[in-house]
């Protein structure tokens, strides 16, 4: 015990006098201590392709760099410089955006949204009249709209015209209006206004607004751009133990949404925890006016709930607003099928600290872990080491056990035998719904292909009459129950939708 207490002060004594007496020094030890534990950690859960990450301390990169593989397959590496997918932690940069086009005047964050959309396009139930602009990005506008989520973010299904179209099947959501309860329809719908209002997709004004005045020069929400260019780009991957799977699912141009469609860069995400910690100054210079971050970092709405060490308890812009710990920090974390991303910052301390990786099942905790041990080096915190051991440990009890359970149910399911009254062909064809779009089924030797938009699938045996399993995103199974009339199929419902067969 003496010894252990020893070794922990002494550990301390010499983070704090590297931290203090020079700052090189401590950069350079750092990085040694980052890259030891990030190739422990991948040692650790072998089933992570490839991480990126970069960390920020009083303005400048400290530390950007890759491990293991951004896609596998064609063997290119992860680095810095490679382009990974950052979900959800798109709406910092969305959040930030619309403080500067409400400080143009170009869409007031004030006003009511039927000042852009008539409040015809709404139904009467969610009294879109009484909804700010600043509801939809704080998700306090208390209505969802499930049809307009799926053809965004994953079917691809869609044009400005349909999509406002979409909004008549706009819901009420539980809390209701004023009341926090997080989805991605705020930040879809702020889109819909932006290009309503102006003519030109967010896409365009994030780049005019916020990558070309930040040179962040290898971050897009167009994919297409970065195979242009031949930009090193992140696969999705999804790795239980023994089986790492590359995904089919990778975004495309009409995937990528304002609540989620970024690629970035560790050398690139620095930049961005840069000026959000010095508030509009980057390199030295002003870039923004000091009141646009004020704003997209206030606290707009009270949320609480809690991903330890980090905590939320209120939402701005496009953050989380919480602590690490005991200091205060901002964070937006991603997620998306082959994708984790975590971007968080520690204000009062000047730490910030961005995490990509391309694997979505163990990809969370361990981009958190590295964060948290990233945080508790500079915060000079004796347990850091020993704080990220214990993670590890638990993560990978938590991946032996996944690992079981996946197993399992895929055994479960291979026992499984077709429960469908008619031959294959029979439940060939279109079927339609006009919220969801257009599912087809196709029939091949001994399958039903299943595709909507971007996705597609082969089905396999369900357990009810005329049924059948899907997995369009992967990870998530869902069930179609066939409607048989007078020996012919008629319909399915999928999801709570009724689709019709149309050919």
């Amino acid at each position: 015990m003496l010894n252990q207490a020893f070794s922990l002060f002494a550990f301390l004594l010499i983070i704090c006098t590297v931290v203090a007496s020079n700052p090189p020094a401590a950069e350079k030890t750092f990085e040694a201590d980052f890259d030891n534990f990030i190739q422990s950690t991948l040692e650790a859960i072998p089933t992570i392709p490839g991480l990126s990450v970069a960390v920020v301390k009083d303005g400048k990169p400290v530390y950007a760099k890759g491990f293991g593989y951004a896609d596998k397959e064609n063997g290119v590496d992860a680095t810095a410089n490679a382009s990974f997918y950052i979900a959800s932690s798109t709406k910092s940069f969305t959040g930030l955006m619309s403080a500067l086009l409400d400080e143009r005047g170009i869409v007031k964050l004030d006003e009511p949204i039927t000042a852009y959309l008539p409040a015809e396009l709404f139904p009467a139930e969610v009294n879109a009249r009484q909804v700010r602009v600043r509801d939809l990005l704080t998700h306090t506008m208390g209505m969802d709209n499930g049809p307009v989520t799926l053809r965004l973010a994953f079917t691809g299904d869609h044009s400005h015209e349909k999509l406002k179209q979409l909004l008549r099947y706009c819901e009420p959501t539980e809390k209701g209006y004023g009341h926090f309860q997080y989805s991605n329809f705020g930040y879809n719908l702020y889109g819909i206004i932006l290009e309503e209002k102006t003519g030109k997709p967010w896409q365009q004004w994030m780049e005019e607004l916020i990558f070309n005045p930040l040179g962040m020069d290898r971050t897009t929400a167009y994919i297409s751009k970065a195979r242009k260019e031949n930009w090193p780009l992140a696969a999705p991957y999804a790795g239980i133990p023994g089986n790492v799977e590359r995904l089919y699912l990778e975004k495309q141009d009409n995937t990528m949404q304002s609540a989620g469609g970024l690629i970035t860069t560790a050398d690139d995400m620095a930049r961005w925890l840069a000026v959000n910690l010095q508030k509009g100054e980057l390199d030295g210079k002003r870039i923004f006016p000091a009141a646009l971050f004020e704003t997209a970092h206030s606290r707009m709405a009270e949320t609480g709930s809690e991903f330890p060490p980090f905590t939320r308890d209120h939402y701005g812009l496009g953050w989380h607003i919480g602590k690490y710990d005991d200091y205060a920090q901002l964070h937006h974390f991603g997620g998306f099928a082959g994708f984790s991303a975590h971007v968080s910052f520690l204000p009062e301390e000047g730490l910030g600290v961005a995490v990509m990786i391309n694997d979505a099942v163990a990809g969370t905790r361990v981009m958190n872990l590295l964060a948290a041990y990233a945080y508790d080096w500079w915060l000079q915190q004796p347990e850091a080491g020993e704080r990220g051991q214990k993670g590890l440990k638990e993560i990978a009890k938590r991946m032996e056990k996944a690992g079981e359970m996946v197993a399992k149910d895929r055994a479960k399911r291979a026992e499984r035998t077709w429960q469908l009254a008619l031959p294959f062909e029979a439940y060939a064809g279109t079927y339609y719904n006009d919220a969801l779009g257009t599912l087809k089924v196709a029939n091949t030797t001994d399958a039903l292909e299943v595709s909507i938009g971007n996705l597609y699938c082969t089905a396999t045996p369900y357990t009810a009459g005329n049924s059948i399993r899907i997995e369009l995103v992967p990870g998530s199974g869902e069930v179609i129950l066939f409607e048989v009339e007078g020996g012919q199929v008629t319909s399915f419902r999928y999801d709570d939708a009724v689709f019709e067969k149309v050919q």
